[in-house]
C-alpha cells in the first residue's frame, strides 16, 4: 500500500539574533499539534534540514522528540545537507540518528549556507561510504527533473534505498523519472512529492521557482494518480498546513 508522508520545516534559530528559548518552544508545540492531527492520517514525517541555507533546529533533535512521543510505527525521515558537514561529521549525525530510532536520512546538498563555508562532497560519494560501514538506517538520495543521464545513473549506481522527487511539476515529469528508474532494473522506492498550490504557498513558491500551473486547478486528480503510481507520497505545504491536511483527509477517504 502506498504511505504517505507530510513535509515539516524545523523551527528557525535566528531572526535578527537568536530567537528566545521560550518563543522556540512555542514553534515546537505548534509542529506537535500538526503531527497530532497528521499521525492517524499519514505513515510518517520528512523533516527539512535549514532549508534555504538557514540555520533552523537540528532535524535529528526535532526527529528524536517526536520518536518520543509517537509509537516506533510513525517513520520519521530525516534531511542532512552535506554541504554543511564533512564525512566524519555526517557518520556522527547517522549513528546519532540510529541511536534515535529514526527511519532514514536524505542526503542533500542543499543551498548555500547563510554562515561558514560550503563543503564540496557529493551526495553520491557521501552515500558510498555509508553503505561501506553497513549502517542500518535507510539512506536516501533526491535527483531533479530532466536530470542528465549520467548523473542519474551515479545516483542509482551508489545503491540508495529509495529516491525522493522535488515537488512534481506535471505527470509527464513524474513517468518520464519514473520510467527512468525503472529501465535500471534497480529495487529503489520512489516517494514523490506533491506541493500544495494554494495562496499562503505562493511565497515558497517563487522562492524555489517552481511552476505548478499543469494541477493548480486539479490538485486531487493529479495528487490521485501520483498516489496509484509511486512507493509513497510526500506532500509538501511549508506555509499552509490546513489545504495540506484537507488534501490528505480527501486521499484517505477515498482511495
Amino acid at each position: 500500500m502506498t504511505k504517505i508522508y507530510y513535509e515539516i520545516n524545523p523551527p528557525a534559530i535566528l531572526n535578527n539574533g537568536v530567537i528566545p528559548i521560550n518563543e522556540l518552544n512555542n514553534r515546537l508545540n505548534n509542529i506537535y499539534f500538526k503531527i497530532n492531527k497528521l499521525k492517524n492520517l499519514t505513515d510518517g514525517i520528512q523533516f527539512t534540514d535549514s532549508a534555504l541555507g538557514n540555520p533552523r533546529l537540528s532535524s535529528i533533535n526535532l526527529g528524536s522528540k517526536i520518536r518520543e512521543k509517537y509509537s516506533s510505527k510513525y517513520e520519521i525521515i530525516c534531511n542532512i545537507r552535506t554541504c554543511d558537514h564533512n564525512l566524519n561529521s555526517i557518520i556522527q549525525i547517522t549513528r546519532e540518528a540510529e541511536l534515535r530510532k529514526i527511519n532514514g536520512l536524505l542526503l542533500i546538498w542543499g543551498d548555500t549556507p547563510k554562515f561558514g563555508v560550503t563543503i564540496k562532497t557529493k551526495t553520491t560519494n557521501t552515500l558510498i561510504e555509508l553503505k561501506k560501514l553497513e549502517f542500518e538506517i535507510k539512506l536516501y538520495l533526491t535527483t531533479a527533473f530532466n536530470v542528465d543521464e549520467k548523473i542519474l545513473e551515479s545516483k542509482l549506481d551508489s545503491n540508495p534505498d529509495g529516491i525522493i522527487t522535488p515537488p512534481i511539476p506535471s505527470l509527464e515529469e513524474f513517468y518520464k523519472l519514473k520510467d527512468k528508474i525503472n529501465e535500471r532494473d534497480k529495487k529503489i522506492d520512489m516517494i514523490s512529492t506533491v506541493f500544495i498550490p494554494s495562496e499562503k504557498n505562493f511565497k515558497a513558491l517563487k522562492l524555489i521557482k517552481f511552476d505548478w500551473s499543469e494541477y493548480q486547478d486539479n490538485l486531487y486528480d493529479f495528487t490521485k494518480e501520483i498516489f496509484n503510481n509511486t512507493s509513497s507520497l510526500l506532500i509538501s505545504s511549508p506555509n499552509d498546513f490546513q489545504e495540506g491536511l484537507k488534501l490528505i483527509r480527501r486521499m484517505r477517504t477515498s482511495v
